[in-house]
C-alpha cells in the first residue's frame, strides 16, 4: 500500500469535528509518516553524479533508456538537484551536477548500474561540443546531518 503526502495530510487533519489529543496525533502522523519514509527507502533508485549543468530530467531520461535499453515504464521517476545560479540569482536555477533515476525493479536498478555508468553524455560549453562522463552508483537512504558518522 502506497501512502501519499497528501493521505498524510488527510489522516492527520481528519476528525470531522472531534478534536484529538495531542499524543494520540503525534502517535498517528508519526507512523503514517514513517510507513511513508519506508515505502521511499524501498523504491530502487540510482544516485547519479558527474551530469552537465544544462541536463534536463527529459535528457537524463533518454540516456538511460537509450544505453540501459530501458521501456519509460521501467523508469519511475528522475530528479535533478538544482540550487540557485550563483552568477545571477535572477536567472533559473541550474543542475547541481547530481541527481536520481527510479526504476521498478532491483534487476532494472543494477542493470542500470552496469551499463549507464561512466557513459559520456554530450553537452555543449561555450558553443563547443563536449562529452562528460557520468557516475551510477546505488542510492543511500538519507541520514540527517547531525545523525551522520564523523
Amino acid at each position: 500500500m502506497m501512502t501519499s503526502k497528501t493521505e498524510v495530510h488527510k489522516r492527520k487533519s481528519s476528525g470531522a469535528g472531534t478534536r484529538m489529543k495531542g499524543s494520540v496525533h503525534k502517535y498517528i502522523y508519526r507512523s503514517v509518516h514513517s510507513n511513508y519514509m519506508e515505502e521511499q527507502a524501498q523504491q530502487f533508485k540510482v544516485f547519479v553524479g558527474n551530469l552537465p549543468y544544462s541536463i534536463s530530467e527529459a535528457k537524463l531520461k533518454e540516456v538511460f533508456m537509450e544505453v540501459g535499453g530501458f521501456e519509460a515504464d521501467q523508469i519511475t521517476e528522475v530528479i535533478i538537484l538544482k540550487e540557485k545560479n550563483p552568477s545571477d540569482p535572477s536567472l533559473p536555477p541550474r543542475s547541481r551536477g547530481i541527481g536520481f533515476v527510479g526504476f521498478t525493479t532491483k534487476e532494472a536498478m543494477e542493470q542500470s548500474i552496469e551499463k549507464v555508468n561512466g557513459t559520456e553524455v554530450d553537452y555543449e560549453m561555450r558553443g563547443e561540443a563536449m562529452k562528460r562522463p557520468i557516475f551510477v552508483n546505488e542510492a543511500r537512504p538519507y541520514v540527517p546531518r547531525d545523525q551522520r558518522e564523523a
